[in-house]
């Protein structure tokens, strides 16, 4: 997936900043049936790198109910870059998207949702309370 990255310093002509490539887990990693059910509910900023994203599966009672902290900060701006070897981002695989020189976002566990008991299929609506709260 991409993340995109907006300059709204000029709040009545925003500008497109940057594109980075975001990863989801695998289906088969977190016991989803096929791909298109992992989905990406929510994201909320945190600072100017750093972002929350809610990852999620489409099923009800699902195991994949996660929030990640996601920095771009040492990730590969793709605005510019459409197509790695003939193919979108989006359909290039991991190790093709890293022999084109492109890093993914950096990814690490927060919460699993899951493991708490929420259990509905959409986990969408993610907001930052405090440093502590989301």
């Amino acid at each position: 997936m991409r993340i995109a990255v907006f300059d709204t310093s000029d709040g009545d002509n925003p500008k497109l900043a940057g594109v980075y490539t975001y990863q989801t887990e695998r289906a088969s990693d977190v016991g989803a049936a096929e791909q298109d059910e992992i989905k990406i509910g929510d994201i909320t900023a945190i600072s100017r790198t750093r972002i929350l994203v809610g990852e999620r599966d489409s099923v009800e009672g699902g195991s994949h109910k996660k929030v990640y902290l996601v920095d771009i900060a040492v990730a590969t701006d793709i605005l510019e870059k459409n197509e790695v070897d003939g193919r979108t981002v989006e359909q290039a695989t991991e190790a093709d998207l890293t022999k084109a020189g492109v890093d993914l976002v950096k990814k690490a566990l927060v919460v699993d949702l899951a493991m708490l008991g929420f259990s509905p299929d959409k986990f969408e609506g993610l907001a930052l309370v405090d440093p502590t709260t989301i």
